[in-house]
């Protein structure tokens, strides 16, 4: 008889979620911290040595099952490090909240994207959350400089790469979850060495690397690894969808982080735009009445 296999703990999916919200919000206001011109080219050089190394001790007892020439692992960890060295250098220009926000609407893309390619049906209502979602994203666009504009689209072109990448977790079900995060610290760690070296980084070190800059860098790079590692977990649990869950939590830390600031201030169209994308995307992902039945 075939082996049963394990219940899915669903509460330890929830509890993972609020951990994960609060790690990616401590990464992302650490990078920007920093005021110097290489914030975030230190970031993601540090999140590529440092953050290494804490995903090869997390990944430790199943290295044995490492292969770094695995088709899925490679595509995936090449869409995941595109978005996330544009998610470091937007929080150098806009808030950490808004780029939280905007990657919240992950499940819209991975609802598309199921669509297109795996044949799914989405209820009228979830139609309508997106359009809602849309229209949020419009109002906090407009309630910034023209400047941040490009910056915010590609933001949304990468975090629909993200969508990809997350989407492949659960073609990869046989793969333990820290070798998943092992795979893209190694990749994310090539491409921040190679452009931390190729911004002149390594010129500044006295700057990038002072007390205050260290102690900030070390904290992006065990909190980037414990949180890629976290969300494969969470995406295994609880399936692609959820993944975005911890990203809206991550807002809230985020805003709470930016109150503690001297330059925070309050704009009410801007907090209009960020819930109207943040509401209708937790309903996407908490409602039971997304998806079609076939």
């Amino acid at each position: 008889m075939a082996e049963e296999s394990k219940p899915v703990n669903k509460s330890l999916g929830y509890v993972l979620l609020f951990i994960a919200g609060f790690v990616l919000a401590l990464c992302l206001e650490a990078a920007r911290a920093p005021k110097h011109d290489f914030a975030w080219q230190g970031a993601l050089f540090v999140r590529g040595i440092f953050g290494l190394l804490v995903a090869l001790a997390i990944a430790w007892p199943y290295l044995k099952s490492f292969q770094f020439f695995h088709k899925k692992l490679i595509i995936r960890s090449l869409l995941l490090t595109f978005y996330t060295i544009w998610m470091f250098y937007s929080v150098t220009k806009i808030s950490t909240a808004d780029v939280t926000t905007i990657t919240s609407t992950q499940p819209i893309w991975i609802a598309l994207l199921s669509m297109c390619f795996l044949r799914a049906r989405y209820s009228s209502l979830f139609w309508v959350a997106a359009v809602v979602a849309v229209l949020g994203m419009a109002l906090l666009v407009d309630a910034k400089p023209p400047e941040t504009y490009g910056v915010i689209g590609i933001l949304v072109l990468f975090t629909i790469m993200r969508a990809i990448s997350v989407m492949m977790i659960r073609a990869m079900m046989e793969i333990p979850a820290t070798i998943i995060a092992f795979h893209y610290a190694i990749v994310v760690g090539i491409f921040g060495v190679a452009i931390f070296f190729i911004e002149g980084g390594h010129k500044q070190m006295d700057v990038v690397f002072d007390m205050k800059g260290t102690i900030l860098l070390l904290i992006v790079a065990s909190t980037a690894s414990i949180y890629q590692a976290l969300v494969a977990k969470i995406v295994q649990i609880l399936g692609a969808i959820s993944g975005a869950v911890g990203i809206m939590i991550a807002t809230v830390f985020a805003y709470v982080f930016g109150m503690t600031t001297a330059d925070f201030s309050f704009d009410i169209m801007h907090l209009l735009g960020l819930l109207l994308i943040i509401l209708p995307v937790a309903w996407i992902v908490l409602s039971k009445h997304v998806q079609k039945e076939s």
